[in-house]
């Protein structure tokens, strides 16, 4: 892994489930203050090409909501934090997604209870993005690509390589949609809240 890694954290589940951990986040949307959070780390905070964000929130299915960050790791993917943390949030399931521009192993990870699986992004499926974005900008030529000759000094080329980093990143988290949503809908309902006091 090199030095710097882009992340993303997507945490599923009921509404009330979801409101709870993006509460203790620390944020619901914007700049996340670590000293505020639960769940993230000051090393987590400060990345060199973006901070850590909260995204905000968004429907998945039914009434089923998932919360979202974007964050760095210097060095690592965090990704042992976030094994322990979901133990203590059983009713969520997390999705961690790792790219590394560096390097070819980039995927995503779905986490639940203590637990966690891989899935790598061939990286056959990276250069076929590339190549489409490379194409729909006219940075290259009609025909094969020679990807070990292409000018990444040259700012078509660069932008296009970052967008397939970020397209790259959107396949990874959509890989465990299902299985998010299959496991969530397994679990009992929420229990409203207990009323209190006495009735007039």
């Amino acid at each position: 892994m090199a030095n710097w890694c882009n992340l993303r954290l997507i945490a599923t589940g009921h509404a009330t489930d979801v409101a709870r951990f993006r509460r203790a986040a620390g944020a619901l949307t914007g700049r996340i203050d670590t000293t505020h959070s639960q769940v993230f780390t000051e090393d987590m905070e400060y990345g060199e090409g973006g901070d850590l964000e909260a995204l905000g929130l968004s429907h998945v299915d039914g009434d089923l909501r998932a919360a979202s960050y974007i964050f760095q790791g210097r060095n690592t993917d965090h990704v042992d934090h976030f094994v322990e943390l979901s133990k203590s949030w059983p009713r969520l399931a997390f999705v961690l997604v790792v790219s590394d521009p560096n390097h070819p192993d980039n995927g995503s990870f779905l986490i639940r209870k203590g637990r966690k699986r891989w899935w790598a992004l061939p990286w056959q499926s990276h250069l076929r993005i590339f190549a489409r974005l490379l194409r729909e900008r006219d940075a290259v030529p009609p025909g094969p690509i020679d990807f070990d000759t292409l000018d990444h000094d040259d700012e078509t080329v660069e932008m296009a390589y970052w967008d397939a980093a970020f397209e790259g990143m959107d396949v990874a988290q959509a890989k465990w949609n299902a299985d998010v949503i299959a496991w969530v809908r397994t679990l009992p309902l929420p229990q409203p809240p207990r009323r209190t006091g006495r009735r007039g």
